[in-house]
């Protein structure tokens, strides 16, 4: 374990938009799970699954997790509104 915290700096576009059909929230499981799940190697991340979305559902999210989720999601929708 790090002696120290350290925080993701996520780089490129911004978190994908979660659908209502888990076919095509793809992305979106996949940064959840990079983002949430702990992990030193991809393999950790769907050692066990055999997609992003087995994945996501396999991994008990903690209720702070899913609340960061949930605003996220409201944040991508305002924009799109917005927009």
């Amino acid at each position: 374990l790090r002696s120290e915290p350290y925080v993701p700096d996520i780089l490129g576009p911004t978190i994908p938009k979660r659908m209502d059909d888990a076919s095509q929230s793809t992305d979106w499981y996949r940064a959840m799970v990079i983002l949430f799940k702990p992990w030193r190697n991809l393999r950790d991340l769907i050692i066990t699954a055999n997609s992003w979305s087995d994945a996501y559902n396999a991994y008990e999210f903690s209720a702070m997790h899913r609340a960061i989720m949930r605003n996220m999601d409201a944040m991508n929708q305002a924009k799109e509104a917005r927009d």
